[in-house]
């Protein structure tokens, strides 16, 4: 299958079930970009093109003004200016849907993710993260007799975890199986995760980008939009294109039919565990779940976690729930317990008139085309 033996060389694909986020950690404020309502699309322009063009028509010191003054529409100012933009300046374009409906409801944009030439990918980092979360699932339900069996370590795992050394607990536990480094068990020289690496995906062509708004979903499927989180995302229905690579040197657990099993019995998990929790708002999309992660900003608390699989459902929200209190004290997480989950709202946003829950991937893995079996 591959040059070396313990060497196993994947094609992974995600396919976009909803919009998918991932922040480059930069935002656009409503000055910064040129929103053309007639077309829903929004422009992005260079910054060193768009500063010479100001320079070459002397408008440095308009440009100034109106930074900071109260108009917010780069469009008025072209036209105060008498001028129109040209494509030279644009880095890239994308739509908007109707997450902008006329030019007084403009908000700051959180970038996607985005190389040197502008073009939105996917970290490979964000994957194997996703994959960790599946794979930790995979390995506590499988050690699920042997931890009640030993009390006095089942009480020493929870101990681990409502100290919130959570990292620790999971490397210590279940990952950290090499034993290279046996003074400190929890260094990442010891997990088996060094197994899979998996590299940042080919670039997503822009025509795949959208505009997508953050929509909170209660447990009664009521929706509450929240108007300054608006993102650049990738639409439903893209193929994301990754190197997957594992080595069984490092661990024979880890293969291709491991990895997707923890996947499908996660997915499942997490729809009856939490998605079901909520009733679904209007214009819903329905979904399985099934051989999905659940990726990206906005996907929630839930998938980034292992507390739910290691206490049980209703231990579980107890003990979120009291995450969710000290963390975020104005968000009456008093109340979740009673409504029986934690946290009390699930992420969503809307694309095309339907409502998405935010982040749904699935992932197929297949061997690379140009690869020899063995």
């Amino acid at each position: 299958m591959n040059q070396l033996e313990h060497l196993k060389t994947y094609k992974l694909t995600l396919l976009t079930k909803s919009p998918l986020f991932i922040g480059s950690g930069k935002q656009y404020n409503k000055k910064e970009y040129y929103f053309d309502s007639q077309k829903k699309q929004i422009m992005f322009f260079n910054t060193e093109k768009f500063f010479q063009f100001l320079i070459e028509h002397k408008l440095l010191d308009k440009y100034e003004q109106y930074m900071f003054s109260q108009e917010s529409n780069l469009k008025n100012f072209f036209r105060e200016c008498g001028l129109s933009y040209s494509q030279n300046l644009i880095d890239y374009t994308v739509n908007t849907q109707n997450v902008f409906d006329d030019e007084h409801t403009l908000s700051e944009i959180h970038q996607f993710m985005r190389n040197a030439n502008m073009q939105p990918y996917v970290p490979g980092s964000s994957v194997k993260g996703c994959l960790r979360t599946a794979i930790l699932w995979k390995l506590i339900k499988q050690n699920e007799n042997s931890i009640e069996k030993n009390s006095q370590e089942k009480y020493n795992k929870k101990n681990e975890i409502n100290y919130g050394h959570t990292n620790n607990f999971e490397a210590k536990y279940y990952l950290n199986k090499l034993n290279l480094d046996t003074e400190n068990p929890v260094n990442y020289v010891n997990s088996i995760m060094r197994a899979i690496r998996i590299f940042d995906s080919m670039p997503i062509d822009n025509s795949q980008m959208s505009i997508a708004a953050k929509i909170d979903v209660s447990v009664k499927g009521n929706e509450r939009p929240i108007k300054k989180v608006v993102r650049e995302v990738v639409v439903p229905g893209t193929k994301i294109e990754f190197i997957l690579t594992i080595d069984e040197f490092i661990s024979k657990e880890l293969d291709a039919d491991f990895i997707i099993n923890a996947i499908s019995e996660y997915g499942r998990y997490y729809k009856e565990t939490f998605v079901k929790s909520f009733r679904p708002p209007k214009n819903a999309v329905f979904e399985t779940f099934e051989n999905c992660i659940v990726l990206g900003g906005g996907s929630g608390y839930f998938s980034k976690s292992i507390l739910y699989p290691y206490y049980g459902k209703n231990e579980a929200v107890k003990e979120v729930a009291g995450i969710m209190q000290d963390k975020f004290p104005n968000g009456h997480h008093e109340n979740d317990v009673k409504i029986g989950i934690s946290p009390h709202m699930l992420k969503h946003t809307k694309y095309k008139q339907q409502s998405y829950h935010f982040g749904i991937c699935e992932v197929k893995i297949e061997p690379c085309a140009n690869e020899k079996q063995t």
